[in-house]
C-alpha cells in the first residue's frame, strides 16, 4: 500500500481482510478505500502485478 502512495498520490485506508483457504491454496482478500485523481492507474497496477480487483458497488 505504501508503494501505491509514493507511485500515484492515492490515500489507500484498509477496510478489512483475511486468509482462507481454497483448493489447499491460501488465499488473502484486501477491502481498501482508495482516493485519488490517479486512483484508476494504481488500480491497473494492482491488475498488472497479477492481483484481482474488484470495485464493490460496480
Amino acid at each position: 500500500m505504501s508503494e501505491l502512495t509514493r507511485r500515484f498520490d492515492v490515500d489507500v485506508n484498509i477496510l478489512g481482510g483475511g486468509v482462507e483457504q481454497v483448493a489447499g491454496q491460501s488465499v488473502g482478500r484486501l477491502s481498501v478505500d482508495m482516493r485519488g485523481e490517479r486512483r484508476r492507474e494504481a488500480l491497473s497496477y494492482l491488475s498488472e502485478h497479477g492481483l484481482l480487483v474488484e470495485e464493490a458497488g460496480k
